[in-house]
Parts: C-alpha cells; structure tokens; sequence
C-alpha cells in the first residue's frame, strides 16, 4: 500500500501489544458461535488470527497496512498455521 501509515509501527506493535491477552476469550467466543471461517479484518500483526488459527478456527486476515501483513505472515509461519492474509 502506497504510504502505508503502519509501515513505521509495525516493528514495534507486537512489543507494545504481543502479550496482551483480556480479550482472548471474547474473540474465541464469537468464533464459537459458528462452524464457517472467520475473517478478520484490521488484523495488524495478526495477534488475534494467530489464537483463532490455534484453536483450529479456518481465519483469513485483512489490513490495509502491509507491513503488519508481513510481520503476521511470518509469525504464522514460524507457527505452522495455515491462515490466508
């Protein structure tokens, strides 16, 4: 994305937010509620997708920011989670 205005944030996002985890289980919860794939959107560094994909959730993220799109893609590699970003 031309002028993407997280380009900057991106490398420090996960220090800021990574360990946060309050509201974990509120997302876990509306995910349970059906047996179709969830998406995601606004999914940064994919600290939510990342935990839905975990718990076996089929999860596509989207971010108009790509590089939080980089940085969640390599996180979900290094997971071996198969989410579509």
């Amino acid at each position: 994305m031309p002028n993407d205005p997280y380009a900057s944030d991106a490398a420090f996002y996960d220090a800021i937010h990574g360990e946060y985890r309050d509201d974990t289980g509120l997302w876990l919860s509306f995910a349970g509620r059906t047996d179709r794939p969830v998406l995601e959107i606004g999914c940064g560094t994919g600290r939510i997708a990342l935990e839905l994909a975990r718990a076996g959730y089929e999860v596509t993220g989207i971010d108009p920011s790509s590089a939080m799109l980089e940085r969640a893609r390599g996180k979900a590699e290094a997971d071996a989670l198969d989410i579509t970003f």
